[in-house]
């Protein structure tokens, strides 16, 4: 972000707003108490009593320490509102880019469309977007030790906060007022080992006569866990799942005629399979490679049919949780300024270094090289070309780093001006910093390599292959044997070697002013309001390595662009709590957001009220209208995410590259609550809520797997007329002979082109039930039962892209009850219940036990599902204790997490597992020991 001129004109608008109301500090009393209040997420006027009108789930710090040491992602993934976050490390699903990172996704609706807070403040989001697309804020950035509650909306919230409030809010509040030191030690493993966390934290606050300052620090680490450790995540050769069909050594085709470049023994789709003579034979393929196919089969487009091709498991390079060191420092403080008027400061500083994130040695080879007759280990004597990948399997695995670092500073001035206006001023910065690094190889090094040119000091035009500092790269198997002519020269291969290399920051400048008072007087009360402005300015700025711009000359994954862009907002807003009458309250809130010329303006309005019909029973209903604009990374960016695709009956990990479009459309919404609420009926509470929400001009990146799908059923000989032209294919018989791939490649996909799109319209509506009841059990303490339940009605998309006839026609779909691979939806079982006893023995013994369930959903992986339909359901359960002695002041928690050792079930992945759904880890043991210092 760069201090223009434009930047100096805010700041100075800055110290107006901030420093106006100290004009009448001289007319204040000295006193130095600091002023307290009464934070009420989805409402900026303290204390209205219209609060009771929205629905908001809350989990104070009893709730949290009694779950010991929860993560933020162990929360997030344990409620039922939540579908589809990306928390869990799975490179081989589309969420190899954000692993270290939490995220929350209320409704399933999309990470981007719940708004996040801290303390009632927004954040930048993570530099980095999801494998889905989407941007979100890294939930991490508090150290769980800090936090005192964390209040989810699960509502619209546009007119109070503005844009990205669609399908609710979560905010994360502090223990400001904490005094004294705690510290904490927390450490978590599976039963079966390999999988640690352990976490250092502390907090400490002191309160002096007219100010307070509260300090948290917290170190953390997490160990890797490699896929193949549990057995269920072993890539089926039958299913083609985890298994690529491009290894090291690969198959050598030799070629029928160099003048075309087509093969002998290139299969025909319904013909059995013949031999490639001289193809490679099985043995060659290592002590680790797999065999495909045998004399007599029948070949299909897209398999993998040459007698002798190699292939290997990819499992075992890849993992289920990455290395990562974690710091969190969070600061709060506050300080009287005389009688009146305050002011307070945070500051923040969130680091993870994720180090070994698991890769192949090598990826393919996707523009398949020719091998000449000439190469010293070439056994045939003829021309051909390689079907594989420059490592394989006896190599060790290349892993990917990232590097995550956010900043974040508050700084504001509230307090009262003259008898009646309360102000709220503030000025917030934050920014992440995001560094990744993933190795590749360069395409036009391997070639030259086959050439016998490689080598970092061969002169490629003047050389003599394999004379001099000019080397052969040996692909064939015979450079794993004992003869040193045909061991590659480790300066060979190095010098194939390259990265895609990348440095992304964001960065959001907040000023927010907020004023209210009491307006006039009912004869049921006094109507309040609140009206404020706010400013935000947000930025992008993409760095690429040289070799990662595109065009790039990497074997496999895509590269990118470079980007800085920024774009800024400016909003006006107000809010009324009116008491209607003794028993019914309302919330009347407009909020006006302009983007500028672009993107465009939005007004929009909110209604909530409440009928509370006695002490016991409430109604409650809003409905109010949302707007998002697209985001920068939505607008301007590229990025590469690597998923498996299935393309002809043969599933392969491809590069997908997500690009962005500048004229995109802000989405919009109408959302709607109705709610019943018991409360004070003895020891029995419950809240029931039904919702809903229309969506129109929905923002989503196109599925690459639909696109694929779709071009299967309209092109199945994917004859050059037919295919779509974002699906880049390797050239096929009948496709012109390009200078730059004289070969055959089989028509394999080398990448898919996704671009962000407005397209669907998405309906959909639920129920949330709440419920509990507590009641004493003599010497045995109290007992309470309760039940977390979220049914999804519907989630219909209309306008996405199918297939009827034979004909490509938008159609509507129920997301509902499936993995919604084929669609812009995430993973939607129908139903998810937390079930729970809590038990308070006495003062120094409590338990809870947890059941969770997930209701099963359909695996639609492809139009035509081949392997398995559903996705079973999921019940765990969870087991919590806490001992609590030296007079309240320490505890130790001991906790057993899914205690019967459930396996997730099966899905079609390349780990036969949904990461966005269900946990990989098994049964899990957590030790915490909290201390308070009493002084």
């Amino acid at each position: 972000m760069r201090l223009d001129l434009r930047h100096a004109r805010l700041f100075t608008a800055v110290a107006a707003i901030i420093l106006l109301p100290f004009a009448a500090l001289a007319q204040s009393d000295n006193n130095d108490e600091v002023i307290e209040e009464i934070f009420v997420t989805g409402s900026y006027i303290k204390g209205s009593d219209t609060a009771g009108a929205l629905p908001i789930e809350s989990l104070g710090r009893n709730d949290l320490e009694a779950l010991g040491a929860p993560t933020t992602a162990d929360i997030v993934n344990n409620l039922t509102i939540n579908s589809g976050s990306e928390n869990r490390s799975n490179a081989l699903g589309g969420q190899n880019r954000n692993t270290g990172t939490a995220n929350m996704n209320l409704r399933g609706l999309g990470l981007d469309k719940t708004l996040v807070l801290f303390n009632g403040k927004r954040n930048t989001i993570h530099a980095t977007s999801a494998g889905s697309g989407a941007s979100f804020v890294d939930i991490n950035l508090v150290p769980g030790i800090a936090v005192e509650r964390i209040e989810v909306l699960k509502d619209g919230a546009a007119a109070t906060y503005g844009s990205d409030a669609v399908a609710g809010v979560v905010n994360f509040l502090t223990r400001n007022d904490f005094e004294g030191l705690e510290i904490q030690a927390t450490y978590r493993d599976r039963t079966d080992g390999g999988a640690g966390n352990y976490d250092i934290s502390g907090i400490w606050g002191w309160s002096g006569d007219n100010s307070n300052l509260v300090i948290a620090a917290a170190y953390g680490g997490v160990e890797q866990m490699v896929a193949d450790e549990v057995d269920w995540t072993v890539g089926q050769l039958d299913a083609n799942r985890g298994v690529s069909t491009l290894a090291a050594p690969g198959a050598f085709i030799p070629l029928a005629n160099p003048t075309t470049g087509f093969f002998a023994g290139a299969p025909v789709a319904g013909l059995p399979i013949i031999a490639n003579d001289p193809a490679s034979p099985a043995p060659d393929c290592g002590p680790e490679g797999i065999v495909f196919n045998a004399l007599g089969g029948t070949a299909d487009i897209g398999t993998p049919a040459f007698v002798g091709r190699c292939g290997y498991s990819f499992v075992e390079h890849y993992h289920l949780q990455d290395e990562q060191d974690k710091i969190n420092l969070w600061a709060t403080y506050e300080a009287a300024i005389g009688a009146d008027h305050e002011f307070y400061g945070e500051a923040a500083y969130y680091r993870v270094d994720v180090s070994g994130i698991g890769n192949s040695p090598s990826f393919p080879v996707l523009r398949f090289e020719a091998i000449p007759a000439t190469h010293p280990a070439n056994p045939h004597g003829v021309p051909g070309i390689y079907l594989g990948r420059p490592f394989g399997q006896t190599y060790p695995t290349e892993p990917s780093f990232r590097d995550y670092e956010t900043y974040r500073f508050v700084g504001g001035f509230r307090g009262l001006i003259g008898e009646n206006w309360t102000y709220d001023t503030s000025l917030s910065y934050s920014s992440n910093n995001v560094e990744e690094s993933s190795p590749t190889v360069l395409q036009q090094r391997f070639s030259d390599g086959l050439d016998g040119l490689g080598g970092p000091n061969c002169d490629t035009v003047n050389g003599t292959p394999g004379v001099g500092d000019c080397m052969w790269f040996n692909p064939f198997s015979t450079r794993f044997g004992s003869d040193p002519a045909f061991i590659n020269n480790p300066a060979v291969e190095n010098f194939m070697r390259s990265s895609n290399d990348l440095d992304q920051t964001a960065e959001l400048l907040v000023l927010d002013a907020v004023f209210t008072r009491d307006l006039w007087d009912m004869s049921a009360g006094t109507v309040q309001g609140a009206f404020g402005v706010q400013y935000r300015d947000e930025s992008l700025e993409v760095k690429r390595n040289p070799e990662a711009l595109i065009p790039n000359n990497f074997i496999f994954v895509g590269g990118g662009i470079e980007t800085d862009d920024s774009q800024d907002v400016y909003a006006v807003f107000g809010e009324l709590a009116i008491p209607l009458s003794d028993s019914w309250e309302a919330q009347v809130a407009l909020r006006y957001e302009d983007y500028g010329d672009q993107i465009g303006d939005t007004w929009d309005p909110k209604l909530a009220l409440l009928w509370q019909v006695n002490d016991s029973v409430g109604l409650r209903a809003s409905a109010s209208t949302t707007f998002r604009a697209p985001t920068l990374h939505q607008r301007f960016n590229q990025e590469t995410n690597l998923i498996a695709l299935v393309d002809q009956g043969t599933t392969g990990f491809k590069g997908v590259d997500q690009t962005g479009n500048p004229d995109l459309k802000p989405e919009t919404a109408t959302t709607f609550n109705i709610g019943l609420v018991l409360s004070d009926l003895g020891p029995f509470n419950m809240t029931l809520d039904y919702w809903n929400i229309d969506f129109e001009d929905v923002i989503a990146i196109e599925n690459a797997q639909t696109k694929v799908s779709i071009e299967n059923v309209l092109c199945p000989t994917l004859d050059p007329g037919c295919r779509d032209a974002d699906i880049l294919r390797n050239r096929l018989p009948g496709d012109p002979l390009p200078a730059d791939n004289p070969v055959n490649a089989s028509g394999e996909i080398s990448k898919v082109i996704s671009r962000y799109i407005n397209a669907p319209t998405v309906e959909t509506s639920g129920v949330d039930l709440r419920a509990s009841l507590g009641f004493d059990v003599g010497a045995t303490g109290s007992l309470l039962f309760g039940l977390d339940y979220s049914y999804m009605l519907d989630y219909d998309i209309s306008g996405i892209l199918g297939v009827v006839g034979g004909q490509v026609v938008p159609i509507t779909i129920d997301a509902v009850g499936n993995r919604n691979e084929q669609n812009i939806a995430v993973p939607l079982p129908q139903w998810k219940s937390n079930l729970y006893m809590d038990w308070i023995v006495n003062e120094n013994h409590s338990g809870k036990v947890v059941v969770r369930h997930i209701d099963e959903y359909n695996d639609d992986k492809t139009l035509t599902q081949q392997f398995n339909d559903k996705i079973d359901s999921w019940t765990t359960v969870d087991v919590y204790y806490t001992f609590l002695f030296n007079q309240g002041l320490t505890s130790i928690h001991g906790n057993i997490i899914n205690a019967t050792d459930e396996e997730p079930p099966f899905a079609d992945q390349d780990l036969n597992f949904d990461a966005r759904t269900h946990s990989p880890f098994g049964r899990q043991y957590q030790l915490v020991l909290r201390h308070n210092f009493d002084f």
